[in-house]
């Protein structure tokens, strides 16, 4: 049975390869054969230009009968792979790598929607039927046996401790962010996102698993490898990917194996998914260059400005895979203080009085400039059509009061929410999110249901063909479905949070992680139910709980707990029984 078993396998994979082979080679007979009557069409052309005008710089800039250079002519006059000045012979064209096939490919699938759309135009027109029914009944086919087994290549951008407000796209903001707004315009934007906890370890931990990180016992961020135990045996994002033959980095921080003072070697970026890593120890860094950075083991001081390195590397990283399947986790430790910008940052900021701001403003802006450059490093590498790029925030943004100590105090702007980073209100655990993806994911769209961090591990993993870890939990659900509009429920009836507090130590003083005192929230439809700083270990009755309705009231400034008794009692046994199925917290 086995020697039968392999000679089927044999066999299998003979005739498969057979096939793609006689695919591969009628594509190269096809391509030529459009090319060729590319050229034909553009003589035929020519010999009925207008007019011929001369640039600047002398050379002649030939136009059509509708006095337009033939270098912007729209896509419909030419093949889509071969647009090329006059004189280039188009057959020389050669296709040498995946990435060209899925181009086309992508490029044809739209052009295909558009011949059924449009059929009864090329009725009227019989050599444009000709090359609908050519490309249509035989091309195609052979572009789907070659891209069958085409994967997406995964961007995901995560900022650090960024404001709800400092985007333009999410409130009123004075600072431009014109590469992250690319990303709204050309994909998804999510306006009620929540990541699953309020502080940068437990986050990332949600974030990456695509669970509830309470699951594993965390409730804040805790250090020590007995005590992250459970997380270090979870699957996580980066290794599902890697496991299926991408190649996976890590560029910016981790924080998730320990901080500056405590580090394990079982949670380093190569144990968890990771093929390479370029990083810091711990959870903020300065920014200047001359910083220590890790490239792996090794470590060496930051040839540049922290966020323009995280950027080049980025972008160096997509040059060395950009012919393969290729994961990259590009995690900024930007606005995390310390407050370290560019002169020539804020000096864009000039008319802004508050210093602290200031510097603020030109840290992000220096984000969205390396985020730029990694989008148009997609763009010239012809790929950006196969990458499906995530941007959101790891937590709220710091507070600008003493309230926060040095390394948490950023001076963000979450308003109108209430609270900031370690809240279990809105400012803390609600952020901006986006994706895209050209042609599978609707672009300048809005998204208003409720969704998580967690969504994008089975988002992700799903819409590479992967399978998901089948040995642990998935609290996430797929996205794809509800935002293309395929499922129009709602992808959680609720979500649940629970943190250990943040408080000061004595009057005056600035907040630091309270042993067994923990903040809960749950939300469900537009109702939100928050309680501060419950008593684990007292055994007292608990504080009450408070009543949000967020359709009428985002800033939860008016607590309805006493109007609406039976929310309170639906919502708190809703609550108590997610708590209950969670892992006790490890302190």
């Amino acid at each position: 049975m086995i020697q039968e078993k392999q000679s089927m396998d044999y066999n299998g994979n003979f005739y498969q390869s057979l096939g793609s082979g006689i695919s591969v080679f009628s594509l190269i007979i096809i391509t030529n054969l459009l090319a060729r009557r590319d050229t034909y069409l553009l003589r035929s052309s020519n010999k009925r230009l207008a007019s011929a005008k001369r640039s600047e710089d002398g050379s002649v800039v030939r136009k059509n009968i509708n006095n337009v250079p033939h270098r912007q002519l729209p896509d419909r006059h030419l093949s889509p792979r071969f647009t090329r000045p006059i004189g280039i012979r188009y057959a020389d064209k050669r296709f040498d790598s995946r990435k060209e096939f899925n181009l086309l490919w992508l490029r044809l699938r739209r052009f295909r929607q558009s011949v059924v759309e449009n059929s009864w135009l090329f009725l009227l027109n019989g050599r444009s039927l000709g090359s609908s029914l050519l490309i249509s009944l035989i091309l195609f086919p052979c572009l789907q046996a070659i891209a069958a087994d085409s994967k997406p290549n995964v961007v995901l951008i995560l900022s650090d401790d960024m404001g709800y407000s400092d985007l333009p796209k999410f409130g009123e903001s004075e600072i431009p962010t014109p590469n992250i707004d690319r990303l709204a315009n050309e994909g998804t934007l999510f306006t009620e996102a929540y990541v699953t906890a309020p502080v940068c370890v437990v986050s990332r931990m949600g974030l990456l698993s695509g669970q509830y990180q309470q699951r594993f016992g965390m409730y804040d961020n805790i250090y020590g490898e007995e005590k992250v135990r459970l997380f270090l045996d979870q699957t996580l994002l980066p290794s599902v990917f890697q496991k299926a033959g991408y190649r996976t980095a890590l560029v910016g921080k981790w924080h998730l194996n320990g901080n500056k003072r405590k580090q394990y070697t079982r949670g380093s970026p190569l144990q968890r998914g990771f093929d390479e890593y370029i990083s810091f120890l711990g959870g903020d860094s300065p920014f200047w260059k001359g910083t220590p950075v890790n490239r792996g083991d090794d470590p060496y001081p930051a040839p540049e400005y922290l966020t323009d390195l995280w950027g080049s590397e980025a972008c160096a990283f997509i040059d060395r895979n950009q012919a393969n399947p290729f994961f990259l986790y590009l995690a900024f430790n930007a606005v995390h203080s310390p407050m370290h910008a560019l002169d020539a940052d804020q000096d864009q900021f000039s008319n802004i009085e508050d210093e602290n701001r200031r510097i603020y403003d030109g840290m992000l802006l220096s984000m969205d400039r390396s985020i730029g450059r990694v989008l148009q490093r997609l763009d010239t590498h012809g790929i950006a059509d196969n990458t499906i790029v995530v941007f959101l925030n790891d937590n709220g943004g710091g507070e600008s009061t003493e309230r926060y100590a040095p390394h948490s105090r950023n001076f963000a702007n979450n308003q109108p929410l209430q609270g900031h980073k370690f809240d279990v209100f809105e400012g803390g655990v609600r952020v901006p999110m986006m994706i895209r993806w050209p042609g599978q994911v609707p672009a300048d769209s809005v998204y208003g249901k409720m969704v998580s961090s967690m969504d994008l591990l089975p988002t992700l993993v799903e819409a590479a063909g992967l399978p998901m870890p089948s040995d642990q939990p998935t609290d996430g659900v797929d996205l794809l479905p509800f935002i293309k509009g395929e499922n129009t429920s709602t992808p959680h009836e609720w979500l649940s949070w629970q943190n250990r507090s943040w408080l000061p130590r004595k009057e005056g003083g600035f907040v630091v992680p309270t042993p067994n005192i923990h903040n809960s929230a749950i939300r469900k439809g537009n109702w939100k139910l928050v309680r501060l700083n419950e008593n684990l270990d007292s055994g007292v009755r608990p504080p009450a709980w408070q009543l949000y309705n967020l359709e009428t009231d985002i800033g939860e400034r008016n607590d309805l707990a006493d109007k609406h008794t039976d929310i309170v009692k639906e919502l708190s046994s809703q609550f108590d029984s997610w708590r209950s199925s969670m892992h006790p917290t490890i302190e």
